[in-house]
């Protein structure tokens, strides 16, 4: 199963979790919460908003906004 990036248009097939308050910079439709960034564009669009992400592996469940 893959998804296709809103900025790109690439297919990718990871799944990846970011702080809320970080995607209401980066998402790629800002008229809603919707929208799909692969990974590149995801980390690209977080630097130019003065963040950095950093990913991680797990098996178990989603990060926290805590």
């Amino acid at each position: 199963m893959s998804e296709k990036c809103d900025s790109c248009s690439a297919e990718y097939e990871a799944i990846y979790w970011v702080p809320e308050h970080v995607w209401q910079k980066i998402k790629p439709k800002q008229d809603g919460f919707g929208g799909l960034l692969c990974i590149e564009c995801a980390h690209s669009r977080a630097i130019s908003a003065g963040h950095v992400l950093r990913f991680s592996g797990s098996d178990n469940g989603w990060g926290s906004d805590e």
